[in-house]
């Protein structure tokens, strides 16, 4: 009886197997299929009549990597309600417009020493890996100067090296809105046809700027149309996040991303910097640019995009 009885069992968990039953076959299929893909549009460009320049980044959020190859089968727009043929779509890397991207980086006291080191690493490398077309600039804040250019738009490499490299963290104030607003219009004033960013950097709060609120910068920074990537070291941190329930300084640094459609990245130490340079240079070297067709003025948008068993979508404004 009991033989019969562990033969039964052995044979409604084979058939439970085929089936696809159970926690762990359900989990492979779904390892297969994959997530969502996490749509942003960076950055729109509405300037050139009967057409819209859209900057696109598009993340598998299974792996948090951008989804790169994307063909215009693998994408459906609808341009004020209507379906619209893109007349121009390329990836940022295979493309040959220029990357203008301001680095914005914390030299206050907090800074002094591991993190001072790791964050000039870390902007090292990212300039390291620029195409010969790119250009960045450097900003710094702390006391002494308050905020600096430490070196203006340039390709040149070692120029922006040696720059990254003379920053020294001096006191504690910190005029970080001032320097995001300074970085964000610098970029902003660079050729029309270049993709363009702000990555900027703090271990903590603002103080002493001009822009006494997060409100006035980010509504100053959106007239910019520049999308800015905000990056909290060690900072006070929210591990549900759960937006109102951020602590005041990472409040801002979200605040500022979502205002500009950039993005937010929380740091726990310094170790962990140059990989995230290097997220954000994938980010931006990863965009598709795409020019559609529009009669009139643009008062709607929607992107649909779909490519082995992913998808996203998103809708503007």
């Amino acid at each position: 009886m009991l033989l019969r009885t562990l033969i039964l069992l052995l044979l409604l968990l084979t058939l439970c197997c085929l089936a696809g039953c159970g926690g762990g076959s359900k989990e492979e299929v779904v390892s297969k299929v994959g997530g969502p893909m996490v749509l942003t549009l960076n950055r729109l460009d509405t300037a050139s009549a009967g057409q819209a320049r859209l900057y696109l980044t598009v993340v598998d959020s299974s792996t948090d990597a951008p989804a790169a190859g994307l063909k215009a089968a693998n994408f459906t727009f609808q341009v004020n309600g209507a379906p619209a043929m893109p007349t121009v779509l390329t990836q940022q890397q295979t493309n040959i417009a220029p990357l203008s991207t301001a680095l914005v980086l914390d030299r206050t006291a907090g800074m002094a020493g591991a993190k001072l080191t790791a964050m000039k690493a870390a902007a090292v490398d990212l300039v390291s890996h620029l195409r010969t077309q790119d250009e960045v600039e450097v900003v710094s804040f702390g006391l002494t100067g308050g905020m600096t250019v430490e070196q203006g738009f340039t390709s040149s490499k070692t120029s922006l090296i040696t720059a990254i490299n003379a920053i020294t963290a001096d006191s504690s104030s910190s005029p970080f809105f001032d320097a995001i607003a300074k970085a964000g219009l610098d970029t902003s004033l660079r050729p029309a046809g270049n993709n363009k960013a702000v990555v900027a950097l703090t271990d903590g709060g603002e103080s002493s700027s001009t822009y006494t609120t997060v409100t006035a910068l980010g509504n100053y920074l959106k007239t910019l149309n520049i999308p800015i990537y905000t990056i909290g070291l060690g900072i006070n941190h929210d591990i549900t996040r759960d937006r109102p329930l951020y602590y005041e300084d990472e409040d801002n640094l979200v605040s500022i991303a979502f205002k500009t459609d950039g993005e937010y990245f929380y740091i726990a130490d310094s170790t962990a910097l140059l990989g995230t340079y290097q997220r954000i240079l994938t980010r931006l070297q990863q965009q598709y640019i795409i020019t559609l067709p529009v009669t009139g003025a643009l008062t709607s948008l929607t992107v649909h995009t779909a490519a082995d068993g992913y998808a996203g979508e998103l809708a503007y404004p």
